[in-house]
C-alpha cells in the first residue's frame, strides 16, 4: 500500500494552529489543530465554545489517524481478488460503467447509497441530492437509522421536530434532570463533565434510569435500575403517579396539546405497584422519580440509544415526550427532551435529508410540491416516495439491491447480524466504498475511493444542539485523495448530471435556499459567532436555542398513549440473560479512527463484558476469564469483567471491538416504523469454557 506522501520530517517547520470542530460525538466540542508542514502533531481546546475549553480522552488523543500510514491514498480496484491502484479518471469510468448498466437492467431502485455523519452538512446533502438525481432513487440512509431514527420519527410525529430542544448550556441549568438510556459520561464525556461540575456548584436533583450504575447514577437523587426493555412502563408508571396525585400541568395541556384524554384510558394500566417487578424497581422509587421530575419547576429529559434502540423505540421516545408534555416540561430554559446525538454531524445528516422518506428539512419526498420545489433548484426530476430502503433493508438480499455506493460509513462492522451483511455485499453487482481506511466493508468492495478526512477540508458540522460549526482544512489531503465534495460532484457530471463544482459556502447557500432551518446560516455569521443553531432566519444573529416557546411547528403537541411491550427477542429458559450494547469513553464505534491512538488502544483495545458478581459466581467465571455467549444466531467469545455496577441478569458488551464483535449475534428485530434495529436487548446464554 503507498503511503501517504505528508509522512516527512516535520521538525523544522513552523507551528500552525486551525481551530475546527471535533470529529467524535455530537457534542460539538471546538479545537485547535496545531501542526507542522503536512502533519497533525497535537490538539488543544478552545475556552470560549460549548466544551469551555474542555477535551475528552478522544478528542485530546484520537487525531493520529488523520496522518496515520494506512490512509487510503489512491482509488483502488479489485481484480481478481486483488485491489491494484488505478487513476481517479479510471475510477470514475468504472463507477459509470457499472452502476449505468445496473441502473439500465434494473432500475435506480436496485442501487442504495449509504451518506455517513462524518461528513459534512454541505456533502450529506449532496449525497442525497446524488441519489436522487442520479441513480434515481430514495434509497439513502445514514448512521442514523442505528442510533437515533426512533427519536427523529417520534419527535417529529409529536412535537414536528426530531431534534433536541434544548441548548447543552441547559443541562447545567435545570432544576431536575431525568437521564435515561444515555450514560453521558462515556459517550458524551465534556456534557457528563459539565453536569457532574454544574450538580456540585447548583446542586440540582438527578434521576438515573439504567440498567448499568453509571457515575452519574451514584450521585443521583433517584436511580432506577431498571430492567433493559422495560421503558415504557417505567415511564407510564410515572406518568400515572403524577396524574393520580395532581402533579400535571393543566395549562399547558389545555392549551398546547392535544390527545391527554386518550392518554388517560391507557394509563390506568401502569400504577406503580403493578409494574414494579417487570420493570424492576420498587413502585416506591418510581414514585420518588415521578415526583421529582414533575414538581421541577424546570425539568429536563436526557436520553440516548438506550432508549432509541429498540423494536418498540419509537412508542418508547413518544412515552418520554408524554412525561414532558404533561408536566408543561417544554419550550422553557432548563426543561425540553433532548435527545444526546452519538456522531459529530449525525443531526446534519439527518437535516440534509439522508433518509428515504425526507428531503432536505425533513419535507416529506412524498408531497408532490415539495419534490417541485427540489426540482426547480436541481434541474432534474425527483423519485416519488412510493417504496425506498433504509438500511436496515438494504442487507436484505429479497430487496433486490443490485449494487451499493457507501461513504464513510463500515455495515460490517456496525450493523446487526453481521454475517448477513457479509453475505449480501458478497453477491452484490457492484459495490463501491468511499473512505479514509480499507475497513472491513472497504474490502469486500469492487472499487475503493480515498476520501478526505475533516482536518483536510472546508464545511460544517450540526452538532447535537442543533449548532452549526465550522471544519476547518489544517493540512492539504493526504496522497491523492479528494474531498467527498469533490468527488460526489465529479461524479454528478460523469455520471450525466452537469452541475458547476461548488466551494462548500456555496453547496451551504443552496442548501438554506431550500431548508427554512438554515436559511440564516452563512459561514460569516458562524464565524463571528459560537455557531449559528437553527432554525435561524437570515435576518437573526444566532437563531433559536430553545425551540417550542409559544407554539409547535404543527400547532399543538400530540400526546400519543403507547402501551408496554416485551422485547421481541424472547428472553426464556434456554436464553435467560438479557444483552445490552453501548459506547465507552476512550474509542469510538468501529476504531477506524480512534483505534489509530495507541494512547487510546492502551487504555482499551480488547473486547469484553461486564457481568454482575452472582451471574459470574453461578457458571463459576472468574474476572478476566474468557467465556462463550450465545444467541440464537451464533456465539462469541470474550473477557469477563466483573462488577455489581451492572444490574444482575443483564451483560454489557461494548459494540467497539471487533475481536468480540458482538454485533454478529444481536437481535434482527428492528422498530416497524423507523427501522431501527433493537441492539438494546438480546436474549443470550452463558457459557463457561471448558
Amino acid at each position: 500500500m503507498e503511503k501517504p506522501n505528508n509522512a516527512t520530517t516535520v521538525s523544522n517547520e513552523i507551528e500552525k494552529s486551525t481551530q475546527t470542530t471535533c470529529p467524535y460525538c455530537g457534542v460539538g466540542c471546538q479545537m485547535k489543530l496545531i501542526t507542522k508542514g503536512n502533519q497533525v502533531i497535537k490538539v488543544e481546546p478552545v475556552t470560549e465554545a460549548v466544551n469551555k475549553g474542555l477535551l475528552c480522552a478522544k478528542g485530546r488523543q484520537g487525531y493520529h489517524f488523520i496522518n496515520h500510514e494506512d490512509r487510503l491514498t489512491t482509488p483502488l480496484l479489485k481484480v481478481n481478488g486483488e485491489f491494484k491502484p488505478i487513476s481517479w479518471e479510471e475510477a470514475y469510468d468504472v463507477f459509470k460503467d457499472r452502476f449505468t448498466a445496473i441502473k439500465e437492467t434494473s432500475g435506480g431502485d436496485a442501487i442504495g447509497m449509504l451518506s455517513s455523519a462524518k461528513m459534512s452538512v454541505e456533502e450529506n446533502y449532496l449525497a442525497q441530492k446524488f441519489a436522487r438525481t442520479v441513480f434515481g432513487t430514495n434509497n439513502i440512509d445514514h448512521c442514523a437509522r442505528l442510533c437515533h431514527a426512533t427519536s427523529v420519527t417520534a419527535l417529529y410525529i409529536v412535537l414536528g421536530s426530531g431534534a433536541m430542544t434544548n441548548p447543552i448550556e441547559d443541562l447545567e441549568d435545570t432544576d431536575t434532570m431525568f437521564i435515561i438510556g444515555a450514560n453521558p459520561t462515556e459517550a458524551h464525556p465534556v456534557i457528563g463533565t459539565q453536569v457532574t461540575k454544574a450538580k456540585k456548584e447548583k446542586s440540582f436533583n438527578i434521576i438515573v434510569a439504567d440498567p448499568r450504575k453509571t457515575t452519574l447514577a451514584k450521585s443521583a437523587e433517584v436511580y432506577l435500575a431498571h430492567t433493559s426493555g422495560s421503558d415504557i412502563a417505567l415511564v407510564n408508571a410515572m406518568i400515572y403517579h403524577i396524574i393520580k396525585n395532581d402533579l400535571y400541568n393543566k395549562e399547558f395541556i389545555e392549551e398546547r396539546t392535544e390527545g391527554f384524554e386518550d392518554l388517560l384510558k391507557v394509563i390506568d394500566n401502569y400504577q406503580p405497584e403493578k409494574v414494579a417487578d417487570l420493570v424492576g424497581v420498587s413502585a416506591e422509587d418510581i414514585k420518588a422519580a415521578a415526583e421529582l421530575y414533575a414538581k421541577g419547576p424546570r425539568s429536563s429529559i436526557v436520553f440516548g440509544m438506550g432508549i432509541a434502540q429498540h423494536a418498540n423505540g419509537v412508542d418508547t421516545v413518544c412515552a418520554l415526550a408524554n412525561l414532558a408534555l404533561i408536566c408543561g416540561m417544554m419550550g422553557r430554559p432548563g426543561t425540553g427532551i433532548n435527545p444526546l446525538r452519538g456522531q459529530s454531524n449525525v443531526q446534519g445528516a439527518c437535516d440534509t435529508g439522508n433518509l428515504p422518506i425526507f428531503l432536505p428539512g425533513y419535507q416529506l419526498v412524498s408531497d408532490e410540491s415539495v419534490r417541485a420545489k427540489f426540482e426547480k433548484v436541481w434541474g432534474i426530476k425527483v423519485p416519488e416516495g412510493g417504496t425506498s430502503f433504509t438500511v436496515s433493508e438494504m442487507k436484505n438480499q429479497a430487496n433486490g439491491i443490485k449494487g451499493m455506493y457507501i461513504i464513510g460509513e463500515n455495515p460490517v462492522n456496525s450493523s446487526p447480524e453481521s454475517d448477513v451483511v457479509v453475505e449480501t455485499f458478497k453477491n452484490l453487482d457492484f459495490m463501491v466504498v468511499q473512505d479514509i481506511f480499507l475497513t472491513e466493508t472497504a474490502v469486500l468492495a469492487d472499487l475503493v475511493l480515498p476520501a478526505s478526512s475533516y482536518a483536510e477540508k472546508l464545511g460544517t458540522f450540526t452538532s447535537t444542539e442543533r449548532r452549526v460549526q465550522l471544519i476547518r482544512p489544517a493540512i492539504e489531503p493526504v496522497g491523492d485523495s479528494k474531498p467527498d465534495y469533490i468527488i460526489l460532484q465529479e461524479l454528478m457530471n460523469k455520471m450525466g448530471v452537469e452541475t458547476p463544482i461548488l466551494e462548500p459556502e456555496e453547496i451551504m447557500q443552496e442548501f438554506g435556499s431550500l431548508v427554512p432551518q438554515y436559511s440564516g446560516v452563512t459561514y460569516d455569521k458562524i464565524a463571528r459567532t459560537s455557531g449559528c443553531i437553527w432554525p435561524i432566519k437570515p435576518e437573526d444573529e444566532h437563531g433559536v436555542k430553545v425551540l417550542h416557546q409559544e407554539t409547535f411547528p404543527i400547532g399543538k403537541a400530540i400526546i400519543k398513549p403507547v402501551e408496554y411491550s416485551a422485547p421481541k427477542d424472547e428472553i426464556n429458559e434456554e436464553y435467560p440473560v438479557i444483552l445490552t450494547t453501548g459506547r465507552i469513553s476512550s474509542q469510538f464505534h468501529g476504531m477506524s479512527m480512534s483505534g489509530k491512538s495507541a494512547i487510546l488502544n492502551k487504555v482499551a483495545s480488547e473486547g469484553y463484558a461486564e457481568i454482575h458478581p452472582e451471574d459470574a459466581s453461578k457458571l463459576n467465571i472468574e474476572d478476566g476469564e474468557q467465556f462463550k455467549i450465545i444467541s440464537r444466531r451464533g456465539f462469541v467469545l470474550t473477557k469477563a469483567k466483573i462488577t455489581p455496577n451492572i444490574k444482575e441478569g443483564i451483560i454489557f458488551v461494548p459494540f467497539h471491538f471487533m475481536d468480540t464483535h458482538i454485533n454478529r449475534i444481536v437481535s434482527p428485530y428492528y422498530d416497524p416504523v423507523a427501522k431501527e434495529p433493537e441492539l438494546k436487548v438480546t436474549a443470550v446464554r452463558l457459557e463457561k469454557l471448558v
